[in-house]
């Protein structure tokens, strides 16, 4: 299957899901660099805020 990645409103990549997985720029982008590389703020667990 083809996915899209965007980032602050525009498309990142697109193409098969295991190639824009591997892909540089969607790791630095969602994993970021340095010392908090493999933190990602956004957590899929978490339940929405209802308010």
């Amino acid at each position: 299957s083809t996915v899209t990645v965007l980032t602050n409103g525009k498309v990142l990549v697109t193409g098969p899901t295991q190639d824009v997985l591997a892909h540089p720029e969607v790791r630095e982008a969602y994993h970021g660099t340095g010392s908090t590389a493999g933190r990602s703020s956004a957590d899929p667990s978490a339940a929405p805020a209802r308010g």
